[in-house]
């Protein structure tokens, strides 16, 4: 089951990152000392940094892989399960449909149609070409995907291209806006309209 992005030659996976990356240490004295507003901005980068890597840790290891087992059938789970990693309320949009899922029975609905239409054409995986991960604060961030759903053999099923917003609620991160479309894009860079 692949649920990170592949690696290219020099081993690095494809993730565009923010200028808050490779951050180090700061002098706090001396002549070479920073100030407290310097500090605290170093801080908060090195803050954000981490919860880049949380948040991406939560998207793939967590959620993809339970999401892409339940759908295989690999776990055994109910439908509701989407309901530890989707919030309610639920902004989903997917084409040209929009819509609030302002309860979990519809949160629930929304995820089952997904996973029965994957299902019925013979699910096994998830590839990913592509993502990108934006950090907002401490509570809030972005995925976005280039999903390609395949079969066991490998043939794929569809590609879509998905916005996730996520935001830390008090049991974890959640999953609180989905934007989606389909898309033959193996990159980020052309696979939205406009």
């Amino acid at each position: 089951m692949q649920t990170r992005p592949p690696e290219d030659q020099q081993g690095r996976h494809w993730q565009r990152r923010g200028p808050n990356d490779a951050m180090g240490s700061y002098p706090t004295e001396g002549a070479n000392a920073q100030t407290r507003t310097e500090q605290n901005r170093m801080d908060n980068r090195m803050t954000l940094s981490s919860v880049n890597d949380e948040v991406t840790q939560w998207f793939f290891d967590d959620y993809m892989s339970t999401w892409i087992g339940v759908v295989s059938g690999v776990i055994a789970r109910g439908t509701d399960f989407i309901l530890d990693y989707w919030s309610v309320p639920l902004h989903y949009t997917a084409g040209s449909t929009a819509q609030w899922l302002l309860e979990a029975t519809q949160v629930v609905a929304a995820s089952a149609q997904i996973q029965g239409r994957l299902r019925e054409q013979g699910f096994a995986t998830t590839t990913i070409p592509d993502y990108s991960v934006m950090v907002y604060h401490q509570a809030g961030a972005a995925i976005e995907a280039i999903m390609s759903r395949c079969r066991a053999d490998g043939s794929e099923i569809e590609r879509q291209v998905v916005h996730f917003e996520l935001a830390r609620e008090l049991v974890g991160w959640r999953v609180i806006g989905i934007q989606s479309i389909s898309s033959a894009a193996d990159a980020l860079t052309v696979a939205w309209p406009g």
